[in-house]
């Protein structure tokens, strides 16, 4: 939730509008400072948008709880999932999936699907002495393999995990906008001195010359731009949404 909001709220934009939002505040008159609330619904947008992201990343697991049958000291039982340990020889039957990393131990004519790891669609033949890693659903054929990762450290765990991370999405269009913000927010400190000084010269007082420099630059800012790519990016992700796309 931190990284969310400091990913939002921390932005050039918002640093460029907020500077000019305080002086506003500060010198009057309020009705100047409406831009204020383009850079709320900015951050709101983006701050929404990854929290719901989050909230389905959260929820995301890439192994069932179907039951899978184990050997243990001879005897063959069925446990679920999460009660595999390090060393049990866990079968492998048509429609099951592999619930831990291991090495094969027996194959009968094996094909696992790991479409779910790797996008590879096409189902892969395996033979004793390979590698099954968890998440993968076997096709044909049956098994046995020795776990040697389980829980939180199986593969498929790991990938889940390292989704549910949260980072800043990059794009086109961000990079782009900021180097438009980068290259104002230069601009905007030689200008911005040049308005006060010109409007002290002309006799207005400093509250009125400060207003109006504030007025002057924030058109400098492109503020539409800026709002209209965040809904562009939210509205993708609602449409993509329907369309049972995760977006993070």
């Amino acid at each position: 939730m931190g990284q969310i909001l400091r990913a939002n709220v921390a932005t050039r934009f918002n640093a460029i509008l907020g500077v000019l939002l305080i002086v506003i505040v500060v010198v009057g008159p309020a009705k100047d400072g409406l831009f204020g609330v383009i850079l709320v619904t900015n951050t709101l947008i983006g701050v929404v948008q990854e929290l719901r992201a989050k909230r389905t990343l959260d929820r995301l697991s890439l192994l069932n709880e179907a039951k899978v049958a184990v050997v243990r000291d001879g005897d063959e039982v069925v446990v679920s999932p999460s009660e595999v340990v390090r060393g049990d020889l866990v079968g492998l039957r048509p429609g099951g999936q592999v619930v831990a990393d291991g090495l094969l131990e027996a194959a009968d004519g094996l094909e696992v699907d790991e479409s779910l790891l790797t996008g590879e669609a096409e189902p892969q033949v395996k033979a004793v002495g390979d590698q099954v890693r968890s998440g993968s659903f076997v096709t044909a054929g049956m098994g046995w393999f020795v776990a040697e990762k389980v829980g939180d450290r199986s593969y498929a765990n790991v990938l889940a995990a390292e989704a549910r991370t949260f980072a800043p999405a990059t794009s086109e269009l961000r990079e782009a906008t900021d180097t438009v913000l980068r290259v104002v927010s230069w601009a905007m400190g030689p200008i911005a001195v040049a308005l006060l000084i010109g409007q002290r010269l002309g006799g207005e007082p400093w509250k009125s010359a400060l207003a109006g420099t504030v007025s002057g630059v924030v058109g400098m800012v492109p503020e539409g731009l800026v709002l209209l790519t965040s809904m562009t990016l939210a509205m993708s992700v609602v449409r993509l949404g329907r369309l049972g796309v995760l977006v993070q």
